[in-house]
């Protein structure tokens, strides 16, 4: 993504820096900006507890020197997002959510804030699908021209910005980060070794030892350096330490799901992992991104293994991912001269002790591509009168 960091001050560009680091591929920044803000403040204090002389993050901005205080970082952070938002290319890049993905580029567009763009997008955020935008031309029954308009720049935005920049080519050759193996019905995990290892050379170890030949500035010199770099493979190893508990924890709350498939997905969310290993959600966020495993079900991306929950009548939850399964289920065993209606789906749900409302079902469907029960009543209609025509 084009990035103008030219007018940004040093802690500016370090909490860019995060923010960037912190965006998923589709371009939506997954961790809050004052948990981001914090993240840094606490890199600084760390940085700081370090010898002077040793340090490897520079803290020489007047900024700080003036205030360390977490509400100034926090109020520099919120700035600096707006202002990737607002000014690097894409438009809307590094937004946390849909709804203001879509307000940044229609205002980038120059449409006024109190205008009827700005107005739709706020108001009928809900009906706005990530997939289809063109599901909000039927949540509004206004057939002005004006309206169209409207309709047709909405239709025109890009909901996911980051899309120019990942390759989403179905051919793309995937290495898992992780393998998951079932071994006499016990899950087994194995990190992959093939990636490279960061070691210390041998050399600058051995030449720190020639005390006689090696003039004292270059002997301090090495020094200094190599406790850095034991400093950062201690971090490389708590941190393999803690990508290994993350993913313990999740094969365990998940095994039905390894040992049957994806219909058996428990719910789940960051938080509980986070709860449980004892670390930050935005650290559990950041080691499951953008990262594969591969399972008895073939390989997914870890994020996958995370399901929203969907209450049901009987006090119990159940995955968003049993719910699409069991949706597709429902429409595949329907009659074809009588589809399932949302509201009949709905329906069908409650009978089976699961609240999901006739609108709910709705969004599902268009998550799943699947077309309404009109369109599936043509869709039979002229299958079976092409399959008559054969005959």
């Amino acid at each position: 993504m084009a990035a103008p960091y030219s007018d940004f001050t040093h802690i500016e560009k370090e909490i860019a820096s995060d923010i960037i680091g912190n965006t998923n591929e589709d371009g939506y920044l997954e961790t809050d900006i004052e948990e981001i803000a914090l993240i840094y403040l606490n890199q600084i204090e760390n940085a700081e507890n370090m010898d002077s002389e040793n340090q490897d993050i520079e803290i020489n901005d007047h900024a700080l020197n003036g205030s360390r205080s977490s509400k100034y970082i926090i109020k520099t952070a919120k700035a600096v997002l707006h202002k990737i938002q607002s000014s690097f290319d894409p438009t809307g890049v590094c937004s946390q959510n849909l709804k203001e993905c879509l307000t940044i580029q229609a205002l980038d567009l120059g449409y006024p804030k109190d205008g009827l763009v700005v107005e739709i997008i706020d108001k009928h955020f809900e009906e706005i699908n990530e997939i289809d935008l063109s599901v909000i031309v039927d949540a509004i029954q206004d057939p002005s021209q004006e309206m169209q308009e409207a309709m047709e720049v909405i239709s025109s935005l890009e909901p996911r910005p980051g899309r120019p920049f990942f390759a989403r080519d179905s051919e793309k050759y995937i290495v898992p980060d992780f393998y998951v193996y079932n071994v006499g019905g016990e899950l087994q995990i194995q990190l992959n070794r093939d990636f490279p290892k960061v070691r210390i050379s041998n050399y600058y170890k051995n030449l720190i030892k020639k005390e006689k030949t090696l003039p004292p500035e270059a002997k301090q010199f090495i020094k200094e350096k190599l406790e850095a770099a034991h400093r950062i493979m201690k971090c490389l190893d708590e941190r393999e330490e803690t990508v290994k508990k993350i993913i313990t924890k999740i094969v365990d709350i998940q095994r039905e799901f390894f040992e049957h498939g994806r219909e058996y997905i428990k719910p789940l969310i960051l938080k509980d992992i986070a709860q449980s290993v004892g670390v930050h959600e935005s650290t559990v966020s950041r080691i499951t991104s953008r990262r594969y495993i591969q399972t008895p079900q073939g390989t997914i991306e870890l994020k996958s293994l995370f399901s929203r929950r969907i209450e049901t009548s009987q006090g119990k939850d159940v995955s968003f991912e049993k719910v699409k399964s069991l949706m597709k289920n429902i429409i595949a065993s329907e009659l074809p001269e009588s589809p399932y209606s949302d509201e009949d789906i709905s329906k069908i749900f409650e009978r089976r002790n699961i609240i999901v409302a006739r609108r709910t079902v709705a969004k599902y469907r268009k998550i799943l591509k699947i077309p309404s029960s009109s369109t599936r009543s043509r869709q039979y209609k002229e299958k079976r009168n092409e399959s008559n025509s054969n005959n």
